[in-house]
């Protein structure tokens, strides 16, 4: 606030601090679902996973390509 009153006067930054603060945390925090999130379906090979008989382990492990 005190950068902001200096450089448009004390009674304008009680204005426009709320007003950009608004613009800000409706930019940034927009509810989940909003824009239409897409999610890919996942990799065939979980299906083929599911489909083995037996009870088996699995590790999975990140990979950097």
């Amino acid at each position: 606030m005190a950068w902001l009153s200096t450089r448009v006067g004390r009674r304008r930054a009680w204005l426009v601090a709320p007003v950009a603060l608004a613009a800000h945390f409706a930019e940034v925090y927009k509810p989940v679902g909003i824009d239409g999130y897409h999610y890919d379906p996942p990799p065939a090979v979980y299906e083929w996973l599911a489909e083995q008989p037996g009870d088996f382990g699995i590790i999975e492990l990140p990979a950097d390509w």
